[in-house]
């Protein structure tokens, strides 16, 4: 009989043995990954920043293109001016030239 209990403690404590490198693989995969959670969390915090970086960034450009649509647009109104003043100094030149052959042919009726 105490050859039996020597066998179920032997078998015990193997058994137990077993147990204990599972239990230290389940711990070593545990720590491995709290590291990855942390190099995770890290590299999530980079991305936050980096996006509050673009943000600003894109909240500038908004700014830059507004401030660009405006000069345009004042720019398209001075073209607009230039184009009417220009119309009307053709006008103003067919009108002379057209006064200048006046005065010729009346010369030429002399």
């Amino acid at each position: 009989m105490q050859d039996e209990i020597f066998s179920l403690l032997r078998a015990i404590r193997e058994s137990q043995e077993v147990t204990n490198s599972k239990l230290e693989a389940l711990t070593f995969d545990v720590r491995r990954l709290e590291g990855e959670v942390i190099g995770l969390k890290q590299e999530v915090a980079c991305l936050k920043q980096e996006v509050v970086c673009l943000k600003q960034e894109v909240s500038e450009l908004k700014q830059e293109q507004i401030q660009f649509s405006n000069r345009l647009d004042r720019f398209e109104q001075r073209f607009d001016n230039m184009e009417a003043d220009f119309k009307v100094l053709y006008q103003d030149y067919r009108f002379i030239k057209r006064d200048i052959q006046k005065v010729k042919d009346a010369q030429g009726l002399l």
